[in-house]
């Protein structure tokens, strides 16, 4: 893939392996990050993955103020939408193993189709698992961003700040990039270019 992607917020690209975290006040805030990269990849041609905290998914992103056409998307396979807890909790409880499998096979499933060139990926943490074990969560995290460099993806992980607010030093060390306040963390664990 010769292009570097544009996230869709102006200024800012993924690049190949990216595992973001976006970390958020208001549903609005999720949707000012999600949206545009949502939106851009289905501009271009990307594969979309979206887990989206929502009883109602297709509902959330099939908002006509959202300029997404999500039943043309889903149905050219260009789009599949999940609920976080139809995929975080697909045995009832969390399981890092069964979700990191679910992506691997979604994913490699895309890129087997020869149709997509590029994966975008959208996690939203649900917040019934708040009260969860941290380490749990952040080790999922961790072996997220090993996952994400194995395809032409980029993974953007979405936290509410309120339910998951004692995680942000470690959400920072598991992640590429972290985006909160319109402001851009970057390069904890990689650097690329001169100092």
């Amino acid at each position: 893939m010769d292009r570097s992607p544009e996230f869709g917020i102006p200024g800012l690209s993924v690049q190949r392996g990216d595992h973001i975290c976006a970390l958020y006040r208001s549903s609005q805030q999720r949707d000012e990050v999600m949206l545009p990269f949502l939106c851009e990849g289905l501009r271009t041609g990307d594969k979309c993955i979206s887990i989206v905290d929502s009883s109602e998914p297709l509902q959330l992103l099939a908002d006509p103020g959202n300029g997404i056409d999500v039943e043309r998307h889903v149905g050219s396979g260009q789009l599949e939408v999940r609920s976080s807890s139809e995929a975080y909790l697909q045995s009832g409880r969390f399981s890092p193993h069964a979700l990191l499998a679910y992506l691997d096979d979604s994913v490699s499933a895309a890129m087997a189709d020869g149709r997509f060139a590029f994966v975008r990926v959208i996690g939203e943490m649900p917040r019934s698992l708040s009260d969860s074990p941290q380490e749990e969560l952040l080790a999922y995290e961790s072996e997220l961003k090993r996952f994400a460099p194995q395809y032409p993806q980029a993974i953007l992980c979405l936290f509410d700040v309120a339910h998951f607010a004692g995680m942000v030093i470690g959400l920072l060390k598991t992640h590429h990039k972290m985006l909160f306040d319109d402001v851009v963390f970057e390069g904890w664990r990689r650097h690329e270019g001169p100092l």
